[in-house]
């Protein structure tokens, strides 16, 4: 009995935290699914704000299941029958604890697997999805979110506003960046881009002093752009910066890159360094912000909108 008070004092000391970690508060629908079609990543969030709210409330009335019966046991001592009820309540609130919360493990085992393949991946499924799932489908014209208010998404768009350079819906106009004196690290065939973002990038590359390079045009070779402007316009590169990069020479590209007509982005998964970019002034991510999870290597997103 003194085992199962201890265990009752631990997830009571404990729980705070829990809540703080599952916040089963808050909506079951993720606000993005309210402005695009809700995608594979968008349905697996649903499933986990679900999954919150149910071991949230779990854990609750166990909470005060084993603070009653620990009350009980603890004011019974001199009654058997008391202190017998007191007993089986107490047991019955841990083992059904230990079954919610082994039945999260298992669904953890499982989604990882369902959502990429990977179960050896660091960290709960959940976290992993809202790090970098695909919550929205890619943008096409007339389509309406599962969720939305009269919402449409807007073809072309590749930046906040969608204004800028827009694109034509599996980039026909696309033309290989060879021909505009650029190159790729990618095969040629992934190597094309919209005309009108391509002269920008040759603007960028006589207004930048360093070298650089581009490691993903258009078409992707990876599907794990969520972003329309990779997988459906062509209005978007991935660039890098050749040799050693400072915050100085990092800045300097994103300046000229501005100069030139693009919207820089930085990510990195050192988020440190994003911090320090995003103080001074620049658009930056890391590999902890919200859709920013497979950063494996910094690196640069240049957009044709802003």
């Amino acid at each position: 009995m003194k085992i199962l008070l201890s265990i009752a004092s631990v997830f009571l000391l404990a729980f705070p935290a829990i809540a703080e970690a599952a916040p089963f508060l808050n909506p079951i629908v993720p606000e993005a699914c309210q402005a695009c079609p809700c995608g594979f990543g968008g349905v697996l969030q649903i499933i986990q704000n679900l999954m919150n709210f149910g071991i949230g409330i779990a854990i609750l009335v166990a909470t005060i299941i084993i603070a009653w019966g620990g009350f009980l046991y603890i004011m019974s001592s001199a009654n058997p029958e008391s202190r017998s009820k007191a007993n089986k309540m107490l047991i019955n609130a841990a083992i059904g604890l230990f079954i919610v919360l082994s039945a999260w493990l298992i669904v953890d085992f499982v989604m990882k697997s369902l959502y990429d393949g990977e179960t050896s991946r660091f960290g709960p499924w959940n976290t992993i999805i809202s790090g970098e799932g695909d919550i929205c489908i890619k943008e096409n014209e007339n389509v309406k979110s599962l969720f939305s208010r009269g919402i449409t998404a807007t073809p072309g768009a590749s930046g906040p506003g969608g204004t800028g350079v827009t694109g034509t819906s599996g980039c026909p106009t696309c033309v290989p960046l060879s021909s505009k004196g650029l190159s790729c690290t990618t095969p040629a065939q992934n190597c094309t881009l919209n005309p009108a973002v391509a002269d920008r990038l040759v603007a960028l590359k006589n207004g930048y002093s360093g070298t650089w390079v581009i490691t993903e045009a258009f078409p992707p070779r990876y599907q794990s752009h969520s972003n329309p402007c990779h997988t459906t316009y062509g209005t978007c590169v991935d660039a890098d910066i050749t040799g050693q990069t400072s915050d100085a020479t990092i800045k300097a590209f994103m300046d000229a890159a501005k100069a030139a007509g693009l919207r820089p982005v930085y990510e990195t998964e050192d988020c440190a360094e994003r911090t320090r970019i995003k103080n001074a002034g620049y658009e930056a991510f890391c590999k902890s912000d919200s859709g920013y999870g497979r950063i494996t290597g910094s690196h640069f997103s240049l957009y044709g909108s802003y």
